[in-house]
């Protein structure tokens, strides 16, 4: 039984990773916010970032779903 529980705990901590940086790169990777390609020097490829955010979300809830 422990080690069906350490698997439902790593499940719901990578899910739980995978949603918050997938809302990172989408919302919270634009100007003004820290780290974004504005502050640090780097051309503004949003749309990319956007894109890598919702595949993210999609991992986690493709994860969650064959939990």
């Amino acid at each position: 039984m422990l080690g069906r529980d350490l698997i439902m705990n790593t499940k719901n901590i990578s899910v739980l990773t995978l949603i918050i940086v997938g809302i990172y790169f989408l919302i919270f990777h634009s100007a003004p916010f820290p780290m974004s390609h504005d502050a640090i020097g780097l051309p503004p490829l949003h749309i990319i970032h956007a894109g890598f955010g919702f595949i993210l979300l999609l991992i986690a809830g493709y994860i969650w779903k064959k939990k």
